[in-house]
């Protein structure tokens, strides 16, 4: 499945992916984009079991990241995944490609 959100004029957005009991969320890939060129844009994770991703985006987009097989949440953990202020009235649109497992 995938879950969208769109950010208001330099405002974060983010996506969660709320928990399930005796289940996981898989991450398989993120994309995203600005309206402009950002002067802080940025991707982050919270909730993934193992290494949280955050970086960098300097370029308007889109742009797209596929995730490893290991990229999973927590059993009944959420994960949330966010894309930052891109600054004065750039907007941001960030898609996550999920399903649980």
């Amino acid at each position: 499945m995938v879950t969208s959100v769109t950010s208001g004029a330099n405002a974060a957005a983010s996506i969660t992916l709320s928990g399930a009991p005796t289940q996981r969320h898989k991450i398989h890939q993120i994309t995203w984009s600005y309206s402009a060129a950002s002067t802080g844009g940025r991707i982050s994770t919270t909730g993934l079991e193992g290494d949280e991703l955050d970086f960098d985006v300097t370029a308007g987009g889109p742009g797209g990241l596929a995730l490893p097989p290991s990229a999973y949440g927590r059993v009944n953990g959420t994960v949330v995944v966010t894309i930052a202020a891109g600054s004065g009235a750039i907007v941001g649109k960030l898609n996550v490609f999920h399903e649980l497992e």
